[in-house]
């Protein structure tokens, strides 16, 4: 996940992201009902394969998001998490929080038999992660006795719904305010921190029926990619191996992820995500022409909406740099892919080794890490000016930036963690 400018790391800023929305859909679960007769016996299940494509800057550590797949011919799971990137300020890898909550999810799913779950799954991996970090989540199961998707989602990650072609479904995006999704955290013990939990979680029971196809992907796809473009891949691929459902959705998911890739490189491009910026953008210029116009009527507003018009030009362009998970999905009658489910298990069977040795050896260097800090002699000022906390206190935030700058230390976050840093470093 690209760091966030708006939302600090809630488990080191101290962040209370109550109240939660008022969406008239918060706490409630969706019920979608598929057109079309749904197959006459219960041997529908998930075919399923992931794409991931980390972050240009973040490739040797495999990024920060995380997923699994689980091939089952009762149904089938699989899920994705996106790594909050605010915490690599603080030297804290966020897609270790990530991969550990999917692999506890994973095991999850596969403990609950016939009674799925995703909620569970994900509060399950919320409660195991006793890391420093915080991640998003959407979990999907498919009851192939009752040919039903049941999902949760926490944050902006999601899945879509594609049938007969046609994007049917698209879960909504669970965000505090822009660019600040509901996350998944460890509190650390401290009483002062609130995260999002699973019971903040969109729940889903969707009816689907044999050639449905679904796509959960972190904010990586979403943000640089319209839902018509990925209707369209996705419709080209599984024509272009329309006798082999398996390579369609390999190729799909591969061509989606270096699209969104292409996109997110392009400065010039009006991306999903540059016209959120911009929509967000005006919502607030308009907010201060409303204001203005409160504080000195008729003229102040016509003064407010002149400036803002001026200040609208140019909007916001290009693509947004991030991890992109894919994980594609397409609804399969269990005896007539039988070879491809075969291969598809071995495949998230290996994927899921990979992240989990990914897992243990990143931990194993940021135990080590932690331990040459402890080591390590504390830093001491490079000027020989000493402050006291009244005075540190007193300071405006561009001052303490600048001591933080000569210091080789953060210098974002807010002003009260501005201070807290000058404070340990001066000792106070």
């Amino acid at each position: 996940m690209n760091t966030r400018t708006l939302c600090s790391p809630p488990a080191l800023a101290t962040l209370n992201l109550r109240p939660k929305s008022t969406s008239p859909f918060r706490f409630q679960s969706r019920q979608v009902v598929a057109r079309g007769r749904a197959s006459v016996y219960a041997d529908l299940c998930f075919l399923t394969y992931a794409k991931n494509r980390p972050h240009p800057e973040k490739v040797s550590r495999g990024g920060e998001d995380a997923w699994f797949v689980r091939i089952d011919p009762s149904g089938g799971a699989f899920g994705v998490a996106d790594g909050v990137g605010g915490y690599e300020e603080y030297n804290i890898d966020p897609g270790l929080y990530a991969r550990n909550l999917m692999l506890v999810a994973e095991q999850t799913t596969a403990a609950q038999g016939q009674e799925l779950d995703p909620q569970a799954a994900i509060a399950a991996g919320h409660a195991s992660t006793e890391l420093p970090g915080a991640c998003t989540a959407c979990v999907l199961q498919l009851d192939g006795e009752k040919n039903t998707l049941l999902a949760a989602n926490v944050g902006d990650s999601g899945f879509r719904i594609i049938r007969n072609g046609k994007m049917v479904f698209t879960s909504p995006s669970l965000q505090h305010y822009f660019d600040c999704p509901y996350q998944l955290c460890w509190d650390g013990q401290d009483a002062d921190i609130q995260s999002d939990t699973a019971d903040d979680a969109d729940l889903f029971h969707i009816e689907l029926k044999e050639g449905d196809l679904i796509v959960a992907a972190s904010d990586g796809l979403f943000d640089n990619v319209y839902p018509e473009d990925i209707e369209e891949v996705i419709n080209a691929q599984m024509e272009n191996f329309a006798g082999n459902q398996l390579q369609g959705i390999q190729a799909a998911a591969t061509a989606l992820s270096g699209l969104a890739s292409e996109h997110a490189a392009d400065e010039f491009y009006d991306s999903p995500y540059a016209k959120e910026c911009t929509a967000d953008e005006e919502e607030l210029l308009k907010a201060q022409t409303d204001t203005m116009a409160k504080k000195a009527g008729a003229f102040g507003g016509l003064v407010g909406g002149v400036a803002n018009l001026m200040q609208q030009e140019p909007c916001v362009l290009g693509g947004k740099q991030d991890d992109i998970t894919i994980v594609l999905a397409v609804v399969v009658d269990k005896r007539r892919e039988s070879a491809a489910l075969t291969e598809a298990a071995k495949q998230a069977a290996e994927d899921l080794s990979e992240i989990r040795t990914r897992l243990e050896t990143a931990l194993k260097v940021q135990e080590a890490q932690a331990q040459a800090q402890k080591e390590k002699p504390k830093k001491t000022p490079v000027s020989g000016t000493s402050f006291t906390r009244e005075e540190i206190e007193g300071m405006d935030k561009k001052l303490l930036q600048n001591i933080l700058k000569q210091n080789d230390l953060p210098t974002s976050g807010k002003l009260d963690k501005l201070k807290e840093r000058v404070m340990e470093l001066y000792s106070l």
